[in-house]
């Protein structure tokens, strides 16, 4: 037997043993074992379980220590963290490990039994009536900072060690600068307007809210509407102490989901990253109000396909799932076609291996679509994470977009910086149309993937109207790097082709919206190109010259020098 293998059945009989009772067997088994696999985190988990069932706590958490050293994240070790200090009698401690195994967890797999273990912990804990249980009376923190006000981090940072999610609203670039640097905060949150922040912040049910710096008509349309916001009040410690005890007791309501949308694709995309990709089906399959259909398309090796077909294999789920292995050689659109092809359901998205969807912004976004049958589609927030900073960062800002004709419709997208279009629910009739012209023109479109892509944004606005909901839709891992080499739109000004695929970007917008009888003119595709390329790209204006046959490439390259792209 290999020792693969033989590690494998070990921990079979361990957990049988631990199952059964017999904890003396199960140690033994791991203490005999563990060296033979000391990166396995297996064996310390097995002896921090049997330890806490032997009562021996510290040697417990001596081995739940090991463990998350090498996986700080890890809902299992941060479950049985909790467990062990609450045997331990340290009950503020122990909610602090529920939470963070809660909050760490949340979006990519099942969290019950931390929601109920924290549950039951915050009750015990009021019951006692305890002014040092403070913290079990609040859960969700949300400051809202119209300016920019010193220490607030520091602040965030003491609030910490009880694992209370601390979100912040703000436009501060300083304060964006300096998270990268700063811990205690949950969530960095764009501020678009007053109104919108506060129905995210009635939505998300935070227990206190904090507003500072705000505009004196800020303040009083506050003081009218939502009277129970902190308005300009010192960050401080023993005040918030203060705060969380003031809070009426009664349980918060619930956002209840009251039907299951099942008329719903997920197409999940994916290239050698099994770990990832195990990671984004478990998110999906979580769901409660949704019973997707999941369509697969994997390019990856053969080696890692066969990691994704067993991680498939032995996930629990009674979904509609099927699965294609590709050529790793097939591009993202020809992806996009042979997803098109095989979708069944009336609305579907787009989920690749370094996303996750929340199940309110997809539930919403369905129901939004159902109420609304005139709109082509509807995007929440985006946000994006590394793991080891512990923080998500919301990255666009979007606006419905509602005028009825195409030309309308992209270049009022363009005004700003231009939001992600792919990650949000669409109606699949109409991709379907969008995606029958790109087969019918392929030979004419841009060869470059990047230019593609932003072409099919284009396109995809140019399609119809496009609703906004106000809760988190997408949740963007940026910690996995792209897995194949990409063209630049920089580089296609150095090889010469930045010119042809101009040509044919312009050439495809004005074709697209003929074809769905919305058309546009060559002066206004040209319009749109600029803008593509002063807003996006940010290439200064003075260096697109127009002469025959496209942009000079000399004043290209230097205007390229100005762009955040490579």
């Amino acid at each position: 037997m290999d020792n693969n293998r033989m590690i494998s059945v070990l921990k079979q009989k361990i957990r049988i043993s631990i199952e059964l009772g017999e904890h003396d067997r199960a140690c033994k088994l791991s203490e005999k074992y563990a060296y033979k696999a000391i990166e396995d985190t297996d064996f310390g988990y097995y002896l921090g379980e049997i330890n806490l069932f032997q009562k021996n706590f510290e040697r417990a958490l001596f081995y739940i220590a090991y463990g998350l050293s090498k996986m700080p994240y890890d809902y299992a070790f941060l479950m049985l963290l909790g467990d062990v200090l609450k045997e331990k009698e340290d009950l503020i401690e122990a909610l602090a490990a529920y939470r963070k195994a809660f909050n760490s967890n949340f979006r990519t797999q099942c969290v019950d039994s931390a929601k109920n273990s924290i549950q039951m912990l915050k009750s015990c804990m009021k019951k006692e009536e305890n002014e040092e249980y403070w913290m079990a009376y609040i859960d969700r923190i949300l400051v809202i900072d119209f300016g920019y006000t010193n220490d607030l981090y520091l602040w965030a940072k003491e609030l910490e060690k009880y694992n209370l999610c601390v979100d912040l609203a703000t436009n501060s670039g300083k304060y964006r600068n300096e998270i990268f640097n700063s811990t205690g905060v949950g969530k960095l949150i764009m501020i678009q307007s007053i109104d919108e922040i506060m129905e995210y912040a009635d939505y998300y049910q935070y227990d206190l809210i904090y507003v500072l710096n705000a505009e004196e008509q800020h303040k009083k349309f506050l003081n009218l509407k939502y009277p129970k916001v902190i308005i300009d009040e010192t960050i401080e410690f023993e005040k918030l102490k203060i705060r969380a005890l003031e809070i009426n007791k009664k349980n918060r309501k619930l956002n209840v989901f009251n039907k299951v949308y099942n008329n719903f694709t997920i197409v999940a995309v994916t290239l050698n990253r099994p770990q990832n990709f195990k990671k984004v089906i478990q998110s999906i399959i979580q769901f409660k109000s949704l019973n997707p259909k999941i369509i697969v398309l994997d390019s990856s090796s053969d080696e890692n396909a066969k990691k994704n077909q067993f991680s498939l294999k032995n996930l629990e789920m009674t979904h509609d799932l099927k699965y294609y292995h590709l050529p790793i050689d097939t591009t993202y659109a020809e992806k996009i076609l042979i997803a098109m092809d095989k979708i069944d359901t009336e609305f579907f998205c787009f989920s690749p291996d370094d996303d996750y969807y929340t199940e309110e912004g997809l539930y919403l976004s369905l129901e939004f679509l159902n109420k609304n049958l005139d709109y082509y589609s509807v995007k929440g927030k985006n946000f994006a994470f590394k793991e080891e900073y512990g923080f998500m960062l919301e990255y666009d800002k979007f606006n419905s977009i509602l005028s009825p004709k195409a030309f309308d419709r992209t270049n009022s997208y363009l005004d700003d910086f231009p939001a992600t279009i792919m990650y949000q629910v669409f109606r699949t009739s109409e991709y379907q149309r969008l995606i029958k012209y790109y087969e019918l023109n392929e030979a004419f479109m841009c060869k470059n993937h990047v230019f593609l892509e932003y072409l099919i944004y284009l396109m995809n606005v140019a399609t119809g109207k496009i609703g906004k909901i106000n809760v988190d839709l997408n949740i963007r891992n940026k910690g996995v790097t792209r897995e194949f080499a990409v063209e630049t739109l920089k580089d296609t000004v150095v090889n010469g082709k930045f010119n042809d695929n101009y040509i044919a970007f312009k050439n495809s917008l004005v074709g697209y919206c003929d074809y769905i009888n919305n058309p546009i003119t060559d002066n206004e595709a040209e319009t749109l190109f600029m803008k593509f390329m002063t807003r996006f790209i940010c290439v200064p204006m003075q260096y697109l010259v127009k002469e025959q046959g496209g942009y000079n490439i000399e004043k290209l390259l230097k205007g390229f020098e100005y762009s955040w792209t490579k």
